[in-house]
């Protein structure tokens, strides 16, 4: 038993001593195996965990770590999926959907966020956030903390809403910003609950509606997407029209949820400087695009 006590203070104290992301990646030499009580045997696709790999035998060992803060910085564009615990519903009726938008419009203009796109689905809900100078972290803690309770004393449950933490997203704006705003829209749509695009226009659970005039929501950046699709409104709303019915026909894209996501060396170049310079990023980060450069780039754990 000394040994084994030993052991892990050995390996703890490598651990805590370094900032290089490959000694969690376990792809560097010169730490010492970690003893058993932090070991299983490898298992592909567990989240929260972190992988040692011991290079003198090429064996690979699952470790219990504890979950590390989120990235953030000012200006970075975030694809936020909240879902159901077990894939249960989050919105029971219409109430529980104003209710929602109601809390989330009150964050965003008290905290001067930028809303691009959103969708409430039955089980679960998309948002296109931008940080500005209060983290997303802090916006949604309010925001689900919130809409939990209330939701919990309206149903006359206990527990849980939510599945673990959200999924936070970070996105390459050039390269995918218009297809994150036709993604979240079509939701509905791929979903069955709207028949088409056509009908997607007075849907008033999604953000398509605003943009194309049939509905008001102050908090949802309507100038930023229409200036992306033409000069005039009427262009742009033409151009939109179009481009999410081209979406439609497309099917699935895992890549825009953080099911098949580009990991290049320029985007995890960042992750490594954010490394570097002290921060360290959670076992299910992830980065959408061949790179990432915020208007401000400076990092920060949330």
């Amino acid at each position: 038993m000394a040994s084994l006590l030993k052991g892990s203070e050995e390996f703890e104290k490598s651990l805590q001593q370094s900032n290089d992301p490959e000694i969690f990646c376990g792809r560097r030499e010169g730490i010492p195996r970690p003893p058993a009580a932090y070991i299983s045997p490898f298992a592909r696709g567990k989240k929260g965990r972190c992988f040692f790999v011991d290079m003198q035998v090429q064996n690979a060992y699952r470790i219990r770590m504890p979950r590390q803060g989120r990235i953030d910085a000012p200006g970075a564009l975030h694809h936020i999926i909240i879902r159901g615990i077990e894939s249960r519903a989050i919105f029971e009726d219409d109430n529980d959907r104003a209710d929602f938008l109601e809390r989330l419009s009150g964050l965003l203009l008290e905290t001067a966020t930028p809303c691009y796109a959103w969708a409430l689905m039955t089980n679960h809900v998309h948002l296109l956030l931008r940080t500005g100078t209060v983290p997303i972290a802090t916006i949604m803690r309010r925001l689900l903390t919130g809409y939990a309770l209330r939701f919990n004393k309206r149903h006359g449950r206990r527990g849980h809403l939510f599945q673990n933490r959200y999924k936070s997203i970070l996105c390459e704006e050039d390269a995918y910003f218009t297809q994150l705003v036709a993604y979240i829209h079509l939701n509905p749509v791929r979903a069955g609950i709207v028949a088409d695009v056509a009908a997607l226009k007075t849907y008033p659970w999604t953000g398509h509606g605003v943009l194309m005039g049939k509905s008001v929501r102050a908090w949802q950046d309507t100038a930023f997407v229409l200036g992306l699709f033409g000069r005039t409104l009427a262009e742009a709303r033409r151009n939109l029209q179009r481009h999410l019915s081209e979406w439609s026909a497309k099917g699935p894209r895992p890549e825009l949820t953080g099911g098949g996501l580009i990991r290049s060396v320029g985007g995890w170049r960042m992750v490594r400087e954010a490394y570097r310079n002290g921060v360290r990023l959670a076992g299910d980060e992830r980065i959408l695009g061949s790179s990432y450069r915020s208007p401000e780039a400076k990092w920060r754990v949330v």
